[in-house]
């Protein structure tokens, strides 16, 4: 099927043309034999209605191109930026009111000797993390405790975990549909305080490392009385 465009220029092809012997009036009508043997009736136009009557064609299609309906994949895209959006800023608007916090309610403690990295009391602090440069640890908490503590933390700082924590939101706010993301984010952040432990037992003498058992299966059963 021929536009309307495409229509007009044929018939002013055949109202025009003179050099095989072909002349049609204008309002005379011709048969057009289109590809696949269909036919098509058109009428010549007229020599001064012919530009006019072609640019409201080309005029009309325009505007039927610019209306079409934005397709489901637009939208869909568009969701899910400023879904993509909308994370980030609810992440950081959390991240800046807990750092506020953190440093609203600490005190300072000491200084950690592998590191050199400040450690604060926290009086709601239900277990010892790391904190940008800072480690926060509760505020009753034993020194043999306090001790282990900063050995993890300092193992987190040393293993560059505050970088690949941001790493593993970002992942998981990218493919936030998918379930095998969320295992996977689930089971690296396993891995991460596995590594840690790991290397503050490769520190510890033989005497140190049952304590440091002990010690780790006191805070899950403290974060588990508190869940």
């Amino acid at each position: 099927i021929l536009t309307r465009a495409e229509k007009i220029r044929i018939t002013e092809s055949f109202a025009k043309d003179e050099r095989g012997g072909l002349e049609y009036a204008a309002g005379d009508t011709a048969t057009i034999v289109l590809q696949g043997g269909n036919r098509e009736q058109m009428t010549a136009l007229s020599g001064g209605d012919s530009s006019g009557s072609y640019n409201d064609a080309m005029q009309s299609e325009e505007r039927t191109e610019q209306s079409e309906p934005v397709s489901n994949g637009a939208i869909l895209w568009t969701i899910y930026l400023c879904g993509l959006l909308g994370i980030g800023i609810l992440f950081a608007f959390v991240n800046i009111i807990f750092s506020m916090r953190c440093r609203r309610d600490r005190a300072y403690l000491c200084h950690s000797t592998g590191c050199n990295i400040r450690v604060y009391r926290l009086k709601w602090a239900s277990t010892p993390f790391l904190h940008g440069k800072c480690i926060y640890v509760p505020e009753e908490i034993t020194e043999e405790a306090l001790r282990f503590a900063i050995l993890h933390e300092e193992a987190h700082y040393k293993h560059g975990d505050s970088f690949w924590v941001m790493v593993r939101y970002g992942i998981l706010a990218l493919f936030l549909f998918h379930p095998l993301v969320w295992i996977a984010f689930k089971y690296s952040g396993y891995d991460c305080e596995l590594a840690c432990d790991e290397s503050v037992l490769s520190r510890l003498q033989e005497r140190d490392r049952k304590a440091y058992g002990v010690c780790l299966l006191d805070s899950i059963k403290q974060s588990r009385s508190l869940a």
